[in-house]
C-alpha cells in the first residue's frame, strides 16, 4: 500500500528522470524562441498566399486561425497579455482539399502534436474514430468551432487542418512544403474545370 500511494503522489520519479526534465527545461526558452519566429513568418506567409489566391480567383486557402490574426477570437486578449516575441506554434487553417488528397499530398507527417522538433499536420475531416468504431462526425466547414461563418459555402470540399510548427524546422522548409501542398489543390481545380 505504501508503494502504491507513493506512485499516486509522484514520489516514484527517479533521479535520472528528474535530471532529464530539468535539462530539457534549460533549453525551453531557445526552442520557444525558434518556433515563435518560424510560426509568425509562416502565418504571415499564409496570409499573403491567401490574398494571392483570392486575387487569382482560386479557392485554395480559407480562414487562418492564429492569435496574431485579427479574426481569431482570442486576438485581443493575446495582444494585450502575451509577450510579443512568443507566439503559439500550433494553429488552424482551412484548405480546399479532401482528406484522401491531404493524406496523399501532405508534406509533413500527419500526427497530432502540441509542439516538438518537427512540423506535423493534423487533419479534421468527415470521418473519425470513437472507441475504436468508425463514425461520421458532423462537420460544417463553413463554420468555425466558435460558430462564426467565414464565407465558406456549406458544400465546400475541404477541411480544417492544424499545423504544429517544429522548432527545428526553418521558415523555408515549412512554407515550401505548404506551397507544394497548395499546388495539388490548384491542379485538382484546373483538372475539374477542364473536364
Amino acid at each position: 500500500p505504501i508503494l502504491g500511494w507513493s506512485r499516486l503522489t509522484g514520489i516514484h520519479i527517479d533521479a535520472h528522470t528528474c535530471r532529464e526534465f530539468c535539462r530539457l527545461l534549460d533549453g525551453l526558452p531557445d526552442r520557444t524562441a525558434r518556433s515563435s519566429v518560424t510560426t509568425r513568418a509562416v502565418v504571415l506567409w499564409l496570409e499573403k498566399k491567401q490574398s494571392e489566391f483570392k486575387n487569382q480567383g482560386l479557392h485554395v486557402l480559407g480562414p487562418i486561425y492564429h492569435p496574431i490574426m485579427e479574426i481569431h477570437p482570442s486576438h485581443d486578449v493575446f495582444t494585450r497579455s502575451a509577450n510579443g516575441d512568443v507566439v503559439p506554434s500550433c494553429f488552424r487553417f482551412f484548405v480546399n482539399m479532401s482528406r484522401e488528397k491531404m493524406e496523399e499530398a501532405s508534406p509533413f507527417p500527419i500526427k497530432t502534436s502540441y509542439g516538438g522538433p518537427d512540423t506535423r499536420i493534423d487533419i479534421y475531416s468527415f470521418r473519425g474514430t470513437v472507441n475504436n468504431k468508425r463514425r461520421i462526425i458532423r462537420h460544417e466547414p463553413h463554420k468555425t468551432q466558435y460558430g462564426e461563418s467565414h464565407n465558406i459555402p456549406p458544400k465546400t470540399v475541404g477541411m480544417w487542418v492544424r499545423l504544429s510548427v517544429g522548432y527545428n524546422d526553418s521558415v523555408e522548409f515549412v512554407t515550401s512544403g505548404l506551397g507544394r501542398m497548395f499546388e495539388h489543390v490548384i491542379q485538382d481545380a484546373q483538372t475539374a474545370v477542364s473536364e
